[in-house]
């Protein structure tokens, strides 16, 4: 006996995120050993992990911008000609100036925090949970590293972000 049966096609990166999802009837010569249950719990549990991965992102986002944020706050004693320092919608932009201006954004939509500096240029930075730091996408350095180094020659004072 030959059913007919609709296939899901599912392709995922390597972060487990569904880049690709597409649909095929096939025949089969007996009953598919993929239920229709089965495919239902398939795309239950593709958007449960993407709820989760969503989730993990914000904490972890959020918590970096706030971080920086008060870090960022304790420059104001230095009477920093121009200096200001704002957080707004997961934008984080600290003015330093005439040395320049930092923006460090979440874009949500791929996971990442995204990086404006008047040294080294823009920047993405993609978290690593093992770590628990925003790596570069292209060398893998520290988003915290670079900006104690730049603002540290920036501002020749000797900055902390890490412990």
């Amino acid at each position: 006996i030959l059913n007919k049966s609709t296939v899901l096609h599912f392709r995922l990166n390597q972060s487990k995120k569904l880049v690709h999802a597409r649909t095929t009837n096939k025949l089969y010569s007996q009953t598919p050993k993929s239920s229709p249950t089965t495919t239902n719990e398939t795309s239950d549990n593709l958007e449960q992990q993407e709820k989760e991965n969503i989730t993990l992102f914000h904490q972890s986002s959020n918590s970096t911008l706030h971080e920086l944020l008060e870090h960022f706050e304790e420059l104001e004693n230095m009477n920093i000609p121009g200096f200001d320092v704002v957080e707004h919608d997961g934008v984080l932009e600290v003015n330093l100036g005439a040395k320049g201006t930092y923006v460090i954004n979440k874009q949500t939509p791929n996971r990442q925090l995204w990086f404006s500096s008047p040294i080294s240029g823009p920047k993405r930075y993609n978290f690593d949970e093992s770590k628990k730091v925003w790596c570069n996408t292209r060398d893998g350095h520290d988003l915290k590293k670079l900006l104690e180094t730049e603002i540290s020659e920036l501002l020749k004072i000797d900055f902390r972000l890490t412990k």
